[in-house]
């Protein structure tokens, strides 16, 4: 004759309790502490595919929903807000422009270590009158005459 064994449907609950209580407050914590945050490389890499959504003529407002606009907390507390920064200027056309400049990953040697993030490491999405007209460094280079990129030295 196989016995059962009779476990109260008290001691259940208590067990499902404590793991509640107990054990995920402290598997949380344990992940938070071991770098479950992204690193800048992770951001980088997610910036980048998002930004290959970017289409000429997107709104202003289709970049900021594709790309976000929170600040992320990497994994070593530095922080990477979206987009990294912005300029905005009447270019040589005299369009009201603004560049929004997204982190999109580490170039120099030791950046993930020291969590500087430089302006090599981002890519520019130039909008004028809130239209996207031009993605990345190549672009700014060619039009430098209508965008006067001395300003970003």
């Amino acid at each position: 004759m196989i016995r059962r064994a009779h476990y109260p449907v008290r001691s259940c609950q208590k067990i499902c309790r404590d793991l509640v209580t107990v054990a995920l407050p402290l598997l949380v914590g344990a992940c938070l502490l071991s770098g479950c945050a992204p690193s800048l490389r992770e951001i980088g890499e997610i910036n980048i595919k998002n930004i290959q959504r970017i289409k000429i003529g997107d709104l202003r407002s289709d970049v900021v929903k594709r790309m976000g606009s929170t600040t992320v907390i990497a994994r070593h507390g530095q922080e990477v807000p979206s987009p990294y920064k912005t300029k905005e200027f009447e270019n040589a056309e005299g369009n009201p422009t603004e560049i929004l400049f997204y982190y999109t990953g580490t170039t120099h040697e030791g950046s993930e270590r020291d969590h500087t993030i430089i302006k090599e490491e981002t890519t520019p999405i130039v909008l004028e009158w809130g239209v996207v007209v031009g993605i990345g460094w190549s672009f700014l280079r060619e039009h430098q005459d209508i965008y006067n990129v001395g300003f970003l030295d």
